[in-house]
């Protein structure tokens, strides 16, 4: 439980995860609780800069850390320029952990399943070997080492100083204030962005592939209820691996225009590659841990999610209110 001290820093405020997370505590009145929350942006410091750093942490003092923040772009971005990510990420880990140990705040950091080896064996049971094993895809493999890389550092401040860092796995996010550019999105919110033009071009939705491989889908505000409840009650050395419904990608983008009320159908391009059948993960162990969960119904949470896209386009949001780079 929250003491009447606590205070919780949440970096990469502006991302989509950062701001679903700022959502809940304000819908759940956290705040009445005992604990105060501070939602850092790059305003607020460049987490690449150490002084940055140590001034946002010596300023706030706080005793829990909701680590968010990362550097992402479009996999194109990442794979043309694998040694800036790989700076960036890092420097942002290393400078978050170094300033949260040395106020002895707990920290629960955000991975990403690129950080999981391209020969994978599905479904992925979330044991050492799974997380950490293996050679990584060519595409944004600098940004999926710089995510191995948190995790290890994470279990090294465990064993070298007794912290309290952990790390949260989650599938593949969707959800709002997310990016929707078609090539540079999450999976989801790209097929909504293009169900809508689709829509206003009354032409029929290009999904590339089949529409066969199948993805677990993890709507962003309940990932930010697993992170708050991970707050208190998860403390682990191995990452705790987190996911949505399994779903194929063409109902994914059936769903994702029934959402904007496209009818023009869909239109499947064979020649451009699938990418692996399955990319399941084995969520039992969040299951023993957290019973009392409740994922939001898929159907519902893209329907909210192309809500928030479609309100965003008609009123463009303030910068600050945008994810972009998350830091």
């Amino acid at each position: 439980m929250a003491s009447t001290c606590d205070l919780v820093l949440v970096t990469g405020a502006n991302g989509m995860v950062g701001r679903c997370v700022r959502d809940y505590v304000g819908l759940a009145n956290l705040t009445t609780e005992g604990r105060r929350w501070v939602f850092a942006g790059s305003k607020e410091a460049d987490l690449r800069d150490q002084a940055a750093v140590d001034g946002l942490f010596d300023k706030h003092k706080p005793t829990h850390v909701l680590h968010c923040a990362a550097r992402l772009a479009s996999a194109a971005d990442m794979t043309a320029r694998p040694v800036d990510f790989w700076m960036d990420n890092v420097q942002i880990n290393n400078n978050v952990l170094r300033a949260a140990h040395a106020c002895n705040a707990k920290v629960v950091s955000v991975l990403s399943t690129v950080m999981f080896s391209k020969d994978a064996q599905y479904p992925v049971h979330g044991t050492p070997e799974d997380i950490f094993g293996g050679q990584l895809h060519d595409v944004s493999q600098s940004y999926g080492f710089a995510k191995r890389a948190l995790a290890h550092l994470s279990q090294w401040y465990r064993k070298q100083h007794g912290c309290r860092f952990s790390c949260i796995l989650p599938s593949n996010i969707f959800g709002p204030y997310g990016a929707f550019e078609t090539k540079a999105a999450p999976l989801l919110n790209a097929l909504i962005a293009k169900a809508e033009a689709s829509r206003k071009s009354g032409t029929a939705m290009s999904v590339m592939g089949t529409g066969s491989p199948i993805r677990q889908m993890l709507y962003a505000r309940d990932l930010a209820r697993i992170l708050v409840w991970a707050l208190d009650d998860f403390d682990e050395d191995l990452p705790l691996v987190v996911a949505g419904d399994e779903v194929a990608v063409r109902d994914l983008a059936n769903m994702a225009c029934d959402a904007v009320g496209c009818t023009s159908g869909l239109e499947f391009d064979p020649s451009c590659p699938d990418g692996p059948l399955r990319r399941t993960a084995d969520t039992s162990r969040f299951a023993r841990l957290c019973p009392d969960h409740v994922s939001t119904p898929l159907k519902y949470a893209i329907r909210e999610t192309a809500q928030w896209f479609l309100k965003a386009k008609s009123e463009p949001l303030r910068d600050d209110a945008r994810a972009r780079d998350q830091i």
